[in-house]
């Protein structure tokens, strides 16, 4: 990808697509052997990834014109439709076990009818957002949304999360949910925020954020180690969370508006390196008995 400019569409294409289509393939190997039918929502989204890169290639190669940008955003908000399906069971889930660990006997229980409506209205607001011009119908559904994943949220407890940023974090990065929903929502009506920050909440922030929480938390587990954050961890999560308020807020700064990406820019880059310096030796080295 660092050198697809210089190179043909033909070779980059089939490169680029590849990967989708094996993790495709991979998540359909590992779910129908599994015979777990609750999963298959998963393979059916990782095949949209796949049909959406292709999308996008058949667009930027100009045999369906404007097709890329469709596809881009289409992408976005399937992503999303992954984190709030699979953040929907890992973060309550996670917060209940390390609750249970502490003692506490009230711990989060998902709601199936909050569940399934949350689903299907963050379905239906990427398919408003992406496919229609931004109007009250995208508005509404997106005020519906952001409703709905903040009802989700503030039963799984996560200010009880606090003592620990590794759990913590997870609650934090499924906020900007409800928060880019509610921003979608305002630029879809006029009221005072672009459409740019709301793209920036739901991707810099919910999905940026997500993934930051979660491949600092998936690998110390599956190596044997304990799941706490270090310091350095902590101070990648808060850099990383001011880096996206900065973006979300920078289309109101008006003369500050290009130092605003630049800074919030610089911020996404150091959190990640953070991370990269961090994690290399817990990837690298044996599993810790």
């Amino acid at each position: 990808m660092a050198a697809s400019g210089a190179l043909p569409a033909w070779f980059v294409a089939p490169i680029d697509l590849a990967f989708p289509l094996l993790l495709f393939l991979l998540v359909l190997q590992e779910i129908v052997a599994a015979g777990n039918r609750r999963n298959y929502p998963i393979v059916a989204i990782t095949a949209v990834l796949t049909l959406l890169n292709l999308l996008y290639h058949l667009g930027a190669s100009g045999r369906l014109p404007h097709a890329d940008r469709t596809a881009l955003y289409l992408m976005t908000h399937a992503i999303l439709l992954l984190i709030t399906v699979i953040g929907g069971r890992v973060v309550p889930n996670f917060t209940a076990n390390w609750l249970r660990g502490r003692g506490v006997v009230r711990v989060p229980v998902n709601n199936v009818t909050v569940d399934r409506l949350t689903i299907l209205m963050t379905l239906s607001v990427g398919l408003a957002a992406s496919l229609m011009p931004p109007g009250p119908v995208t508005g509404v559904l997106a005020i519906l949304a952001a409703i709905l994943h903040a009802v989700r949220l503030s039963a799984w407890q996560g200010l009880a999360t606090r003592e620990e940023p590794l759990l913590f974090m997870l609650h934090v990065a499924y906020a900007w949910l409800p928060v880019g929903y509610a921003l979608t929502a305002c630029a879809a009506f006029g009221w005072v925020f672009p459409p740019t920050a709301a793209l920036h909440a739901l991707t810099m922030g919910a999905i940026g954020s997500m993934v930051l929480a979660m491949i600092t938390r998936v690998p110390l587990g599956h190596t044997g180690r304990s799941l706490h954050a270090s310091r350095l961890t902590v101070v990648a999560y808060a850099v990383l969370t001011v880096a996206v308020v900065i973006r979300v807020l920078s289309p109101l700064g008006g003369a500050a508006y290009l130092a605003m990406i630049d800074v919030s820019a610089a911020g996404w880059m150091l959190a990640f390196a953070i991370f990269s310096v961090q994690y290399w030796p817990v990837l690298t080295r044996p599993r810790v008995s």
